[in-house]
């Protein structure tokens, strides 16, 4: 992502269009799952602490109930293998 929290390509979506996702459960789910999220070498509560500000810096978005350390923990131990396919059957609302 940009400096601005844009996207940088076709494959990096931008993180001011992310609020949406937060209806859906699996939407949450997978801002936690993506790789550069999943795999970052941070910890779970600053990978959680993280989640929550982009989402309030950049979506406008007050994560409720906010990500926790617990929560991040478990979503990492299952990355997604392919995030853009992932995210299609977000937005069509088709598994």
């Amino acid at each position: 992502h940009g400096q601005d929290g844009r996207g940088s390509t076709d494959f990096v979506p931008s993180l001011h269009e992310l609020a949406p996702l937060l209806g859906d459960p699996r939407g949450r789910a997978y801002l936690a799952r993506v790789p550069g999220v999943a795999q970052a070498a941070l910890s779970d509560a600053r990978i959680a602490r993280l989640l929550n500000w982009v989402l309030d810096e950049y979506s406008s978005a007050r994560v409720e109930p906010p990500y926790s350390a617990a929560e991040v923990a478990a979503l990492r131990g299952s990355p997604l293998r392919d995030p853009i396919a992932f995210r299609a059957t977000l937005v069509t609302g088709k598994p």
